[in-house]
């Protein structure tokens, strides 16, 4: 049994790393938002500032401050540096004092300053600082008519850089970290099913007896095991679906699941539907078409009782009688099934799915699945 535990335990194990997938590349996409939230996370002791005096000294001796911004123009002005880094800026005004705020690039998203809130800000490197304050005072000085000499005294005297959260960051970690709370809780319900429902299912003695006959199957197709005793699927994580007793089984038959997009066949996949003791629908287990009449065969001369191939009224039958006796015993009454079926006298039947994707014509689907039950009769 520790094979399947453990399988069942891989399959918990990739839900972290497609988790991670999710994440990393949630971050990717929202880089700039995730480079903010990383700085924010990094200046997070840095002091809130109330007055120009703390902003000044928070900057020169922490390296950083946080802003309460009462105020922010809501245009983006785009500033490029001697470096030919490129920078908007915004204006903030703190009790009489304009401060230029820098974002690194070239965006139209500084208007999400005009909401109040709180930013951490940083003293810019990598530019020429004097020339960027003398440029925004002249623009400034400029648009509202007044001398550089007027304004200069208005503005505070360092530029600096926005490095905290904005409030267009908060879904990326929002969504992050619901995604990554999400991954975390299947990994250990899906860890948690993968004993215990075995447990509450099987006794040590069945457990004993499947690790007994897994080590040597009758027969064994990727995913599927079957073995004198239990047909298994490794995929599943349901145990009532993973581990089919043979002698549950009333009834297989082969699905075909087409897939036709204009009148062409796109795809298509054949699952062994297996329809067992008090089951309402089918469990299907998709394998190749030459591996479905294969483990059918199989199963058969392990159980010579199950009833083989589709037939359509026969779902009527089943859903009067989802028994395995009941079930057999209706069809030998009412449509003379004999006692044994042979493989070839069930190689031709089968149930098929059809799906059209970008049809409207309603009269030809309906010619079609007519005349696939027709076929099938």
């Amino acid at each position: 049994m520790n094979n399947i535990i453990n399988y069942r335990k891989k399959r918990a194990t990739r839900i972290l790393f497609i988790t991670a997938f999710i994440v990393v590349a949630l971050l990717f996409v929202f880089g700039k938002q995730t480079a903010q939230v990383y700085r924010s996370v990094r200046y997070i002791q840095a002091p809130t500032v109330t007055t120009i005096e703390e902003l000044e000294e928070a900057l020169y001796t922490k390296g950083a401050a946080k802003l309460n911004v009462e105020y922010l123009d809501d245009t983006s002005i785009y500033y490029g540096s001697d470096n030919k880094a490129e920078y908007s800026y915004a204006i903030s005004f703190l009790e009489e004092s304009f401060i230029v705020v820098l974002e690194e690039g070239r965006g139209e998203d500084m208007r999400t300053f005009e909401e109040p809130g709180t930013i951490i800000v940083t003293l810019p490197t990598g530019f020429n600082h004097d020339q960027a304050r003398e440029r925004i005072i002249e623009d400034y000085a400029e648009y509202f008519e007044m001398t550089e000499e007027d304004v200069e005294p208005y503005f505070f005297s360092n530029v600096v850089r926005l490095e905290g959260i904005r409030p267009n960051v908060y879904p990326v970690i929002f969504l992050s970290l619901g995604v990554l709370t999400i991954g975390i809780a299947a990994y250990f319900w899906m860890s948690h099913r993968a004993y215990h429902d075995l447990e509450k299912n099987f006794t040590s003695d069945d457990m004993n007896q499947i690790d007994e006959e897994m080590a040597n199957p009758i027969l064994e197709l990727n995913n599927v095991v079957l073995t004198p005793t239990f047909l298994i699927d490794k995929k599943t994580l349901s145990v009532g679906k993973q581990f089919i007793r043979i002698e549950n089984i009333a009834w297989i038959y082969m699905h075909v699941q087409r897939t036709k997009t204009y009148g062409v066949t796109t795809s298509t996949v054949y699952s062994l539907a297996v329809m067992v003791d008090g089951s309402r629908n089918p469990i299907k287990i998709v394998m190749t078409e030459d591996n479905v009449y294969r483990m059918m065969g199989e199963l058969l001369a392990l159980n010579p009782n199950i009833v083989p191939g589709f037939q359509q009224p026969w779902v009527k039958v089943w859903k009067k009688h989802p028994r395995v006796d009941m079930f057999r015993q209706t069809l030998e009454n009412d449509f003379g099934l004999p006692a044994t079926i042979s493989e070839g006298e069930f190689e031709s039947s089968e149930e098929e799915t059809i799906t059209k994707e970008a049809s409207t014509d309603e009269n030809e689907i309906s010619e079609d699945t007519e005349q696939n039950r027709e076929g099938q009769e």
